[in-house]
């Protein structure tokens, strides 16, 4: 066994610290600018990050948060299991020209998009997930 020097230390900063992931050759992330009402009733810009799906059937579910490919697929039942948004507003320009977007639950689109998701969608999803 070869002897090395661990030189790690965390509380010193390190080369991986300043690796930053570049989402610039991700076909399936965008970002878009929406106006959001801050919780002081003013109005302002944010630019969000969003996830997306090739909609060729068999390809992975990505999470439209964190991007992380789930082992369902696209065009299978599988789908049912999340819930499934498509914007049609032409303010997220995929570079995979795909719309649709899954989230685990209704909640979490809410929290992404900062927006009010209707409490007769919510219930009728987690129905459906009984």
């Amino acid at each position: 066994m070869a002897d090395y020097e661990d030189r790690y230390n965390p509380k010193i900063e390190n080369d991986i610290d300043k690796v930053e992931v570049n989402d610039n050759y991700d076909p399936g992330c965008s970002k878009f600018v929406q106006t959001v009402k801050k919780p002081n009733g003013k109005m302002r810009k944010q630019v969000f990050k969003i996830y997306n799906n090739s909609n060729d059937p068999g390809t992975r579910l990505r999470d439209a948060v964190t991007g992380v490919f789930f082992n369902d697929r696209v065009g299978t039942t599988d789908e049912k299991k999340y819930f499934k948004v498509a914007v049609a507003t032409g303010k997220i320009k995929a570079k995979n020209e795909s719309n649709s977007f899954y989230y685990l639950t209704p909640e979490d689109f809410s929290r992404h998009f900062k927006v009010d998701v209707n409490t007769e969608t919510q219930e009728s999803w987690h129905k459906r997930q009984l």
